[in-house]
């Protein structure tokens, strides 16, 4: 891969994650719990949600360094 497909591919993902942020802006709730409530359950199915927890234990999709959660925080505070 060159130079050019990097920042080729470093500038798509970059305009995923800005979309992203914006659909996840307009999602919105009462207050912090309920906006990543709501956040959660629109991204996350309940079948990902059973294997998915925030530090990875018991051999269950580590949360905490997904890029997801960095999206979310960010759109978060944005709200607030």
């Amino acid at each position: 891969m060159n130079s050019q497909q990097s920042a080729n591919i470093f500038y798509r993902e970059q305009e995923l994650k800005l979309s992203l942020s914006v659909y996840l802006r307009g999602i919105g709730g009462s207050d912090l719990k309920d906006c990543v409530n709501r956040i959660l359950e629109r991204l996350i199915s309940p079948a990902l949600a059973r294997r998915v927890n925030f530090s990875g234990l018991n051999k269950k999709i580590c949360f905490k360094m997904h890029h997801l959660r960095s999206c979310l925080i960010g759109d978060t505070k944005f709200q607030n």
